[in-house]
């Protein structure tokens, strides 16, 4: 069974998902962390992660109006970061501890790379739009 069909049988949607996995992937960070740091490291993480996909989920959403193939296009990508990221946290528990650090930071940094990404789409998209709207010397065509 496929992780995302995992989620939509159970009617989950994607905002949950994503809260599942980020709390997934929190936790694995504040695992790594020593004992001294463990209090402060998940607010700290929770705050840096947390904001910035949901800064990802916005800026997505945005997307969808300007050009609904490339939302689709990014939402798929950040669909399987997650997918991927979901599956690597059912079976975390059960690998060594350089396997969980290694794959915890990889999985956080596809879903970092994917949110850039979106990012760049959108600031593109609506580049695109000023460009068509504007001449180049200021004068609206």
């Amino acid at each position: 069974m496929v992780i995302t069909d995992f989620f939509a049988e159970r009617g989950v949607d994607m905002k949950k998902r994503i809260r599942v996995v980020l709390s997934g992937l929190l936790l694995a960070v504040a695992g790594c962390a020593g004992a001294a740091t463990q209090q402060s490291a998940p607010s700290g993480a929770e705050q840096v992660y947390g904001g910035t996909l949901n800064q990802c989920r916005t800026e997505l959403a945005l997307l969808k109006p300007l050009n609904p193939a490339l939302y689709q296009q990014q939402e798929k990508a950040l669909d399987g970061d997650l997918a991927s990221a979901t599956q690597y946290l059912l079976m975390r528990s059960r690998l060594n501890a350089g396997m969980q650090e290694t794959l915890d930071r990889l999985h956080q940094a596809n879903l970092m790379r994917t949110c850039q990404q979106v990012h760049n789409v959108l600031f593109n998209q609506l580049l695109d739009k000023s460009t068509v709207a504007v001449s180049p010397g200021g004068k609206r065509q």
